[in-house]
């Protein structure tokens, strides 16, 4: 006879996970059990079961704790590795020295890229000049700066005005190193959304507000 669940309990059966919500007292004998689904699917039924007539039946709680401790304890520098990346995932926008970018970023970090983070964040509107050498990462600057604006929702329309031999490189390592799709804004572009929209959309703000990121 398989051990009956206690009110609480996690358990599966019929091919759901459920919670015990009421169970027969210990000792009292054979009663039935009133399970409430928590699959996402199926969340908040209920079900009477009896326990012992149950096919497959069984108690998740005493197989997770089962498992716990199988593979040994983490080494420590990894736990501390875990625990520094719970605090850059819980990092707010009120707190300015716990930066969320770079490890959103399919990039390879030199420390002096984080300089012009550093000085952005203190800012109330951000303002920078970033003149590095040719080679050195302005493009990794520039697009740490925006991913973190955008993760502290500071900012809602980004513009990147460059050089048009510039325009592609700029898209293509936005998109490949932060994953930020720019549109280009062109005369092939123009024209398709006068199509899509109307004659008047290249005036003013008209084609900014198409989408939120823009390359021109």
């Amino acid at each position: 006879m398989k051990r009956a669940p206690i009110t609480g309990e996690f358990v599966e059966a019929r091919g759901r996970l459920w919670l015990v919500e009421d169970a027969p007292v210990i000792g009292s004998g054979p009663g039935s059990h009133v399970l409430s689904c928590i699959d996402d699917d199926a969340q908040g039924e209920t079900a009477r079961v009896l326990w012992d007539a149950e096919i497959g039946a069984r108690s998740r709680d005493e197989e997770s704790w089962t498992t716990v401790g199988d593979r040994g304890a983490d080494d420590a520098k990894m736990f501390a590795a875990y625990l520094r990346t719970l605090g850059w995932n819980t990092a707010t926008a009120a707190d300015r020295d716990l930066f969320q970018a770079p490890f959103r970023a399919d990039i390879r970090l030199d420390a002096y890229q984080l300089l012009p983070l550093r000085k952005a964040l203190p800012l109330p509107r951000v303002n920078l000049l970033i003149a590095d050498d040719v080679g050195l990462g302005k493009t990794v600057e520039a697009g740490l700066v925006m991913r973190e604006l955008l993760l502290r929702q500071r900012i809602d329309l980004i513009v990147v005005v460059a050089p048009p031999s510039m325009t592609i490189q700029w898209q293509d390592e936005l998109a490949d190193k932060f994953g930020l799709a720019f549109e280009i804004i062109d005369r092939d572009y123009l024209a398709s959304i006068r199509r899509a929209r109307d004659f008047g959309v290249s005036r003013a703000a008209g084609p900014y507000w198409s989408s939120p990121r823009f390359h021109r």
